[in-house]
């Protein structure tokens, strides 16, 4: 599967997120859903939050921490897939 074209985007104004020390903290104001994560997690975050599309968000992942697309790319369908069931 090849997602490059791929694009995600917040839904809604009640999501906020901050990433500091590496660490993606995102936070639902209307749900009072508390999301952290760290390493891969807050790349994937910071991608999704600027608009790149997913072989863009893959691309990084795979840049800053030496791993193939192959591999990457399955743990950014699932974090995203995560953060949209949660939301």
């Amino acid at each position: 599967m090849t997602a490059n074209g791929q694009h995600y985007a917040l839904a809604s104004r009640d999501v906020v997120a901050r990433v500091l020390d590496g660490e993606a903290i995102i936070i639902n104001l209307a749900t009072g859903l508390y999301y952290s994560t760290r390493g891969a997690g807050a790349v994937i975050w910071e991608g999704v939050e600027a608009g790149q599309p997913v072989g863009e968000i893959v691309a990084s992942v795979c840049r800053q921490f030496a791993v193939r697309p192959e591999v990457a790319e399955p743990d950014v369908q699932g974090l995203i897939g995560e953060l949209i069931k949660r939301s």
